[in-house]
């Protein structure tokens, strides 16, 4: 499965996609891009085909190429503000909300292998409400602040099947709430 986004829309969208991986790469557009970016594969078709500046007034969405990626989406004083995804030549991808150059707002980082972050960035990091889930599979669902599990929160440790809930300082665990073995049936636990 890959995903694609509608850029500007929030919204993913599952689509199997091998022939638009195949079909990129024999366009021979950023091979290095095709190869690590399985997940987001549409996403590169989507942001060169549209044109450098599309719309008028609050609604334009540009196209702006800078030497680590690029971005397509709002602007506003020459700077990423609004809606907007950003699609790393290392194969990491943004699809959300922009202040003054920085993911600021609701949002969601997939890496190029495989992981992804989503919830509500301050200054390119996650803070408030948001989740994480690792290449390996485990997930970590809870409160964090400038991009460390800071707050309630529940780790599942995929490789285990075990999971705790509890209370992080700083990334660390300080106090165990409760585990237990198995995937959680539910994560509403955290916010109870």
């Amino acid at each position: 499965m890959s995903y694609f986004c509608r850029c500007g829309s929030s919204k993913y969208e599952e689509e199997p996609a091998p022939d638009r991986i195949d079909r990129i790469a024999t366009e021979d557009i950023a091979p290095v891009l095709v190869q690590r970016l399985r997940v987001v594969s549409t996403m590169v078709e989507c942001t060169l085909r549209f044109p450098r500046r599309v719309g008028s007034g609050n609604d334009v969405i540009e196209r702006i190429e800078e030497p680590d990626g690029i971005y397509e989406g709002n602007i506003k004083e020459n700077r990423k503000s609004g809606r907007g995804c950003y699609l790393w030549y290392n194969g990491n991808f943004y699809n959300g909300d922009w202040e003054a150059d920085q993911m600021t707002g609701n949002g969601t980082l997939f890496y190029s292998n495989g992981g992804t972050l989503k919830g509500s960035f301050v200054d390119g990091k996650l803070s408030g409400l948001g989740r994480s889930v690792y290449a390996n599979g485990d997930t970590y669902v809870g409160v964090w602040k400038t991009g460390t599990f800071h707050g309630k929160g529940l780790y599942y440790i995929h490789a285990a099947a075990q999971w705790q809930l509890g209370v992080f300082d700083e990334g660390s665990m300080v106090r165990t709430i409760s585990q237990g073995e198995g995937k959680p049936s539910s994560l509403s636990t955290i916010y109870a």
